[in-house]
């Protein structure tokens, strides 16, 4: 499609809804159902202007917070039930045409009612609308065990088929039947003069723009709410809303004479201390959660960076190229693997980073996650509250059995802070604690020093692992490692994901070497799809493996003692660079 093509979104989202009361704004999985559709037309790069029509003010508000324009609000006249769609969006077009001073090419509607489909799916209907010159592209869906052949009338209290394809009574096997599609309500996109001049949503020549059964949701009755939350849990949903809060605003305060320093890092629940002192110790801009292209932009004037401690890119060449006055980059975590360290050094630039600093022995986050997420896994939390929001109670115990901590091994791989305080937590269950870490001693009574891995792999009922990423430690807990264990043992990373073998350690769970396994990360997390990674791919399958988002450190308490030693570093830096 050319660029220079102007095209209007639309949401349709009016207040009255009689089948499901405020359907529109209705909590779908933590966002009002509105929100993905929101997120699918914000995201389509092909929409140069995106509206919301209703007449509800507590539906604008909502639309404004995800990120919509409400520049109008839709008549009364236009809002109650017998009016019709086309009716709402020919209003909605040429409002909306009068507001941003221009006349649109083309228009999308997309219904509220439609939480699964993408801003892929948005863009492919543009794309065969443009391209096939139709007066429209509607997404339709096929249809099998509701085939028009199979659908029945009830006359008289007996049963006549609707078509007359096949005589009554004759079998309409799947593999027989003639391909049908149904309008699944989720595109209706459209030529200007479709639904200006001809009054129209779908005009004189409509191309289908075919979608998967499963995106193909649209809600209805309260059972479609169930099953849209149901594949969206089970990771089958593109689309992820967000609010303007979690999503991005860049601002930058100004202070003359002070090093410039981009902080895309999270700081919206810093105390008002820490954030007074950045603004009045440097030029600072506030980037949280911006895309690539977005920090790309500043980088050319920055002097420092306070970097998120798991950004959803690797800071690599392609960045650091783009900073000829970077002097520092910092991150306020112990792990630095998601900046290209030798690329980045080779520049003269500094990193920074909580790794060996006093202030980090002070941060227990991530420690308190890693007994948590143990306590979890043998104890089959999760599979219990899932199974009681689905109705059961003992009557499934057999499979929420489980045993006791007291009397288990712990086996820690890595004796550092996070191990030493593990030590403590499982010895205060009555465990008994292993340990095993070439660079570190073992001074406590109550710990058991291992000198070879093997062994403490062999006695161990849990193993957790607590290790820095670093070249040798890289791939470190391997298909041997994971043979060497006890049979029925339960296995932890709360490290990262690139120290183990994740093929050998999904091997192992399926064979039964693993009870069950839980891990706070995964390889290569700077990917951008994550629904397709192994581990989360069979994690959705199995029982026996659970994933969290790497929020082992994710408290306020520990972001802001790390925050304040970064900034320490930072300053101290930059107080021997004057020196010098």
């Amino acid at each position: 499609m050319r660029t220079n093509k102007t095209i209007l979104g639309v949401i349709l989202a009016r207040g009255g809804s009689k089948g499901i009361p405020q359907k529109n704004i209705k909590e779908l999985n933590g966002h009002p159902l509105m929100a993905y559709s929101l997120y699918a037309g914000l995201k389509c790069p092909l929409i140069t202007h995106f509206v919301v029509s209703t007449d509800s003010a507590k539906i604008a508000k909502i639309a404004k917070h995800y990120g919509a324009d409400v520049p109008f609000m839709r008549p009364k006249s236009l809002a109650r039930d017998a009016v019709y769609s086309r009716d709402a969006l020919h209003h909605t077009v040429l409002a909306a045409e009068k507001y941003y001073g221009m006349i649109f090419d083309f228009v999308i509607e997309l219904p509220a009612t439609a939480p699964l489909r993408n801003s892929g799916d948005v863009q492919s209907a543009l794309n065969k609308l443009t391209r096939t010159k139709a007066d429209s592209v509607i997404s339709v869906a096929r249809v099998y065990d509701r085939h028009p052949v199979r659908i029945k009338r009830i006359k008289g209290n007996r049963l006549f088929d609707f078509t007359k394809e096949f005589p009554e009574g004759e079998s309409s096997r799947r593999q027989d039947l003639e391909a049908a599609y149904v309008r699944n309500g989720a595109i209706y996109a459209m030529k200007r003069s479709t639904i200006i001049s001809q009054f129209s949503r779908v005009g004189k020549i409509s191309r289908p723009y075919i979608m998967p059964a499963e995106r193909s949701i649209n809600i209805d009755e309260p059972v479609d709410f169930l099953l849209a939350e149901t594949l969206i849990k089970k990771g089958c949903c593109d689309n992820h809303p967000q609010e303007l809060l979690t999503g991005y605003k860049i601002r930058t305060i100004q202070n003359k004479g002070k090093p410039w320093l981009l902080f895309s890092s999270p700081y919206y629940f810093f105390p008002e201390t820490i954030i007074n002192h950045l603004n009045k110790k440097f030029k600072i801009t506030y980037a949280h959660n911006a895309p690539p292209v977005e920090i790309k932009k500043i980088l050319p004037k920055i002097e420092i960076w306070i970097t998120s401690t798991c950004p959803p890119y690797m800071i690599n060449s392609k960045f650091i190229n783009l900073a000829p006055r970077l002097k520092i980059i910092a991150t306020p975590s112990t792990g630095t693997n998601h900046i290209k360290l030798d690329y980045v050094l080779k520049r003269g630039i500094t990193v920074l980073s909580l790794k060996k600093t006093k202030g980090v022995n002070n941060i227990y986050a991530s420690s308190e996650f890693s007994f948590a997420l143990m306590l979890a896994t043998i104890k089959r939390l999760y599979k219990a509250m899932e199974a009681t929001q689905c109705g059961a109670w003992r009557d499934q115990e057999h499979e929420f059995r489980n045993i006791e901590l007291h009397g288990k091994t712990l086996g820690l791989i890595g004796f550092g802070r996070i191990g030493k305080n593990m030590a403590q937590y499982a010895k205060n269950f009555g465990m008994h604690v292993l340990a095993y870490d070439p660079f570190a001693k073992v001074e406590s009574p109550r710990v058991q020093r291992m000198p070879q891995l093997n062994d403490l792999l062999r006695k161990s009922d849990i193993v957790s692992l607590h290790c820095d990423l670093n070249e040798k430690t890289k791939g470190m807990f391997n298909k041997r490692c994971f043979d060497a264990m006890k049979k029925g043992s339960v296995f932890l990373n709360t490290s990262r994901g690139e120290i183990i073998d994740e093929k050998a350690l999904i091997r192992s769970l399926k064979n039964g070497k693993l009870k069950a396994a839980a891990v706070d990360v995964i390889s290569n997390e700077h990917i951008k799809n994550k629904r397709d990674h192994p581990l989360i791919q069979y994690s959705r399958e199995h029982d026996n493996l659970f994933v969290t988002p790497h929020i082992a450190g994710c408290t306020v308490d520990s972001e802001t003692k790390a925050i304040t030693e970064i900034i320490r570093q930072i300053e101290k830096n930059l107080s021997r660079r004057r020196r010098k």
